[in-house]
């Protein structure tokens, strides 16, 4: 999208910005797809940072700790979830990232909420192409 200036001036500056927001909400709703599929690895350092300073001080078994990262995992598959399921329409809500990046939001839901959902390695285009397909 170029923009024109009062002096008749083309912004060509406003492509590469679309481009960037585009490519910032591709990555929200791959990581929100990532969150829902159960796959996330959260690592120990992020749990610590989740829980906060309390458990730092306790002294836990690795088994504890195992269970607090999946019960983790179970809570941010929770919210993915609920995220995906919304009817918002404010920016950053699913079927708003939906909108900006022409994909079909019921194909979408549907094929990302599907039991069996598995999302294909690599990055990017690739993973967006496999969601709007």
């Amino acid at each position: 999208m170029k923009t024109h200036h009062i002096d008749g001036k083309i912004e060509p500056q406003m492509d590469e910005q679309m481009q960037a927001l585009r490519n910032l909400w591709s990555s929200v709703l791959m990581y929100a797809v990532i969150d829902v599929s159960g796959k996330p690895c959260l690592s120990y350092g992020e749990l610590y940072e989740m829980v906060g300073q309390d458990i730092r001080k306790k002294s836990l078994t690795r088994m504890e700790l195992h269970n607090l990262r999946g019960r983790a995992m179970n809570t941010m598959r929770y919210h993915a979830r609920q995220w995906f399921e919304s009817d918002r329409l404010e920016p950053g809500c699913f079927l708003w990232i939906c909108g900006v990046l022409g994909l079909n939001q019921d194909a979408v839901r549907e094929r990302v909420l599907a039991k069996d959902f598995r999302l294909m390695p690599g990055r990017g285009n690739r993973r967006l192409q496999q969601l709007a397909a």
